[in-house]
């Protein structure tokens, strides 16, 4: 099977959920699965997560980043497979617009508007915040089925347009001249 590549972009806290991912990671890394997880942020609890990696062993499957601005976001995006986002809260988080539009598929908390964009979409997976293995069984069951996660990148990057600004601007107009 290919090493499949996992992405989060956002503050390393524990309400954007890090600490899930890294739970997640090593009970994925106990399935003897080849993965990589890219962290792109900062948060001051960067050093206790880097040591829950090193403690687990998966320093050469996890890479911290730091904080990247905007403009070098593109590469990691193009490099992943799911995006993963268990935050605590959420309304429709524009790095999960980012990286769909790269066809990267998303796995995030079924928090704000998130599950019904991604059901509206048919991509991705929303999933009860405080179930961990939920998160893990969404991630094998990409493994366990990559037509399913072509299709899903595939109508990711289809549905990007409707996250423009341009988008956004036309909704608007669309509502104004239906109430006046």
């Amino acid at each position: 099977s290919i090493p499949i590549n996992l992405l989060f972009v956002g503050r390393l806290s524990r309400e954007k959920g890090v600490d899930k991912i890294l739970k997640t990671i090593i009970d994925l890394d106990q399935l003897n699965l080849d993965f990589k997880l890219v962290l792109v942020g900062d948060s001051p609890h960067r050093q206790e997560f880097e040591r829950i990696i090193n403690e687990s062993k998966l320093e050469r499957k996890v890479i911290f980043t730091g904080w990247k601005p905007r403009s070098e976001l593109d590469q990691f995006y193009q490099e992943a497979h799911l995006f993963l986002l268990p935050s605590s809260s959420e309304g429709w988080p524009k790095v999960l617009s980012e990286a769909m539009a790269f066809g990267v598929v998303p796995i995030a908390s079924k928090v704000g508007s998130i599950p019904q964009i991604l059901k509206e979409i048919g991509c991705g997976q929303a999933i009860d915040t405080e179930n961990i293995k939920g998160y893990l069984q969404a991630i094998l069951r990409y493994i366990d089925n990559p037509q399913t996660w072509k299709r899903e990148s595939l109508t990711a990057m289809a549905a990007c347009d409707r996250f423009t600004y341009e988008s956004y601007l036309s909704a608007l107009k669309n509502m104004f001249q239906e109430t006046w």
